[in-house]
């Protein structure tokens, strides 16, 4: 849930409408004392199991959805989705940019977390791998990212890798 002036956002990463939880987020308006659906959105590129809606945020008239089991990069790489909130409202917003992690590999879930800033994005993914005989190993990673969305650095990923070990 992510809630921002008049408006919140709702994400049902279950939602089964196009094909087995592939996720959806509900837009909600405050009109005076009472909150309006305004629209569902959907991934443009849905896919089983994508859970779009597992995190989101909102700042301003943006919205940044993730869906963390993305496969576009790899089974689970993940992907995040940004809406700008158009003229006419939220009932007409469509996708206006996809995020992915350059480095993502398989099962890095990016974006399984979010936060947004007025010039600040930050995404989140965890990852435990298997070994080859699909062991859990030992290791795991947590990867965050941060994107600045506007201004002289517009664009510009800086990236924090952190490592650790997992209780035996």
């Amino acid at each position: 849930v992510a809630l921002a002036s008049s408006t919140a956002a709702v994400g049902s990463p279950r939602d089964d409408e196009t094909d087995t939880d592939t996720g959806s987020v509900y837009v909600y308006a405050l009109n005076g004392t009472t909150w309006t659906l305004e629209d569902k959105l959907t991934a443009p590129d849905p896919h089983e199991f994508k859970q779009f809606g597992f995190a989101l945020d909102l700042v301003d008239e943006g919205l940044v959805a993730g869906a963390p089991f993305d496969r576009e990069l790899g089974w689970d790489a993940g992907a995040a989705y940004v809406y700008q909130k158009p003229a006419g409202g939220w009932a007409s917003a469509t996708e206006s940019l996809r995020l992915v992690a350059s480095d993502s590999v398989f099962s890095d879930s990016f974006a399984e977390s979010l936060a947004l800033g007025d010039t600040l994005y930050v995404f989140g993914g965890m990852t435990v791998r298997k070994d080859h005989l699909e062991h859990t190993r030992i290791d795991y990673s947590a990867d965050t990212y941060a994107l600045a969305p506007a201004g002289a650095t517009a664009g510009e990923w800086h990236r924090l890798r952190r490592r650790g070990e997992l209780p035996a």
